[in-house]
Parts: structure tokens; C-alpha cells; sequence
């Protein structure tokens, strides 16, 4: 039953689990081989050394000597490479068309068009490949990947950003790097605070809405869609409905249309799935809904393209703090 649902069988699903618990301590700390094995649930060093190598292909030693990897294909995480100053050899196409602030940056990357033709990202002979976690529902895909280099997994949309970048930065022996780049990017939003200023009230609140393929409206939690940029750097405050309900419960909410009202902010951050933003606001304000926002509620609408605002990882943040900043000024 257990396969049939997940692709792994039991045994081997632990022992994935634990094995990618292991690279991270093998790549983050200095620890011994055999306090590794004892932290991640395995009997002795000998055990791990030998279950490790059947699953990544190389030896737990090899394996550490990768901590400066330059040679890394991006599965995700595509900011945060960037803002440790890695150019990742390759990612997925939907991830580069959805982080499209990012490619001035990114001049010679490899897109891989699907998982059906993972044998380029072989050809480019990568020393890690960074993966978000919700791939073990993909255990051909990770079993294949781990064929053509070590695959290291972090959990996606669940970290603090910056947290995210200095997990990186420990785990690819570049921590210096990410503390320069958080120092950075909280100067600039402290910048970025007094532009805003003079153009907010004392009661201007602001939310991030985005809205989703089946037409309700999300409305994220801080670690996703741009909500830690508008909250966190910025220093806006949210509505108090969005407050109690979303950032003090940790869960994003989707709503219908109609129910936005309820959650209107002073300043309303929409991301939308056009990059014909104006087009798209003039078919919003033909409906009540919006001109009750915008003529009753007083709502200003800030609209910002999806393919620009779906990831919000690294130096992404830096590109969406600038484009919001100039809207709110605008």
C-alpha cells in the first residue's frame, strides 16, 4: 500500500529521509561520520558509509569535499543561489519563466524543458543538484537525479527568507557570502522604508493577493508570493483581518472574489497571470466588486506579474522590493 501511494517502498523511503538528513550535516557541520549516523538513525558510521553510497553513488567523504561546489543545477532555490553569487548550470523551464526578474542575471544557464530529458543535465557533469523536498513525490525523478550528481533537498516555502539563503550559504561553504548579502538587503529595505514614507498614511495597511488558475485569491503566509518582502522589509502592516487569519496562523487562505472586501488593504498587491497588467485592471474595474475597492474602500491596486512575483527566494527579493517600492510611490 505504501508504494503504491508513494513509488518508494517503506524501508527505502527511511532510508532516503535519512540519508538526505545526513548530507546536510556532512556539508553544514564537522562532525563525525559516526555522530552523524547516531543523529539520523542509523546503527554505526559503518552502516550510514555503506547505505549512503548506495544511494548518492559516492562515499560520505567525497561526498563533503563537495562543500564549495560551483557546478550546481537548480531545481529551486534559483534566488538564493544567486545571491551567494552561484550561477547555477541549469533549471526547470517553469522555474526560469517564473523568476523572469532574474534572468540578467542568469545569461548562460541551461533550461531543461522537462523531467523527460534529464539526461542534458548528465551532459553537464554538475557536483550537486538543489531540490525542494516535496520532490520524494517524485522517486523516479530523484533516483534518476541522483544518478548524475548528489541531489541536496531543503524544504521549499517553509523557511524564513533570509534563514533560506544562510542555510544555503552553510551547506555550500559560503557563509560569508550570505551574511554580505542579507547585510545588503536589509540596508536596502531600511532604505527603502523612508522613500515609502512620505507617501503613506498612519493607518495604511497593505496585503498580497494572488490570484490562482481556479479564480479564488490567495492570500500567503511570510514565507511565500512576496508577503515577507511587503511585511518584513517593508514594514507594512497588514489588515487585522489578514493578520489574525494568515500571518499569526502560519497558513495561507484562498478566497472567492467576493469576499475580498473582507480583507481589503490600503494598498492591494495583486499578482496576476498576465503580463498585460493594465489590460487586466481595466477588466477588473468593470465589475462591482473592484469598484466597491477601489470608490468605496479606497483601495489602491498594484498589480505585478506572476511570471516576475511566483518565487521570492534570494536576490529575487532584491529585484520585487525595488518594483514594489516604485509602485508605491508612483
Amino acid at each position: 500500500m505504501f508504494k503504491k501511494e508513494t513509488g518508494w517502498s517503506f524501508a527505502e523511503y527511511v532510508n532516503q529521509i535519512r540519508v538526505d538528513q545526513a548530507k546536510l550535516l556532512l556539508l553544514g557541520t564537522n562532525d563525525k561520520l559516526q555522530d552523524i549516523a547516531l543523529k539520523t538513525g542509523f546503527a554505526d558510521g559503518s552502516y550510514l558509509g555503506k547505505t549512503f553510497t548506495k544511494y548518492v553513488h559516492i562515499s560520505p567523504s567525497s561526498f563533503r569535499k563537495r562543500r564549495h561546489s560551483h557546478r550546481i543545477v537548480s531545481i529551486q532555490f534559483l534566488g538564493a543561489l544567486v545571491a551567494l553569487g552561484i550561477q547555477p548550470l541549469a533549471t526547470t523551464r517553469e522555474l526560469l519563466q517564473s523568476s523572469k526578474l532574474l534572468h540578467k542575471r542568469l545569461p548562460t544557464i541551461v533550461e531543461i524543458e522537462s523531467f523527460d530529458q534529464l539526461e542534458e543535465i548528465r551532459q553537464l557533469e554538475p557536483e550537486l543538484i538543489v531540490a525542494p523536498t516535496h520532490f520524494y513525490n517524485y522517486p523516479d525523478i530523484i533516483k534518476t537525479l541522483e544518478q548524475f550528481a548528489p541531489v541536496l533537498t531543503i524544504p521549499w516555502g517553509q523557511l524564513d527568507k533570509l534563514e533560506e539563503v544562510r542555510l544555503l550559504g552553510t551547506l555550500l561553504g559560503r557563509t560569508q557570502q550570505a551574511e554580505e548579502w542579507i547585510a545588503k538587503l536589509q540596508q536596502s529595505a531600511q532604505e527603502a522604508r523612508k522613500v515609502i514614507q512620505p507617501f503613506l498614511e498612519s493607518d495604511t495597511t497593505a496585503g498580497i493577493f494572488e490570484l490562482s488558475h481556479d479564480n479564488l485569491w490567495l492570500i500567503p503566509f511570510l514565507s511565500v508570493c512576496s508577503a515577507y518582502t511587503l511585511f518584513e522589509l517593508l514594514g507594512l502592516r497588514a489588515p487585522q483581518t489578514i493578520e489574525q487569519e494568515i500571518l499569526q496562523t502560519g497558513r495561507h487562505l484562498k478566497v472567492t472574489e467576493q469576499d475580498l472586501p473582507v480583507y481589503a488593504a490600503s494598498h492591494m498587491f495583486l499578482i496576476v497571470l498576465t503580463d498585460d497588467t493594465e489590460s487586466f485592471r481595466a477588466q477588473l474595474m468593470q465589475r462591482s466588486i473592484w469598484q466597491q475597492l477601489v470608490y468605496e474602500q479606497g483601495c489602491q491596486l498594484h498589480l505585478l506579474k506572476l511570471n516576475e512575483f511566483w518565487f521570492d527566494d534570494g536576490f529575487s527579493m532584491e529585484l520585487q522590493l525595488d518594483v514594489m517600492v516604485k509602485l508605491l510611490i508612483k
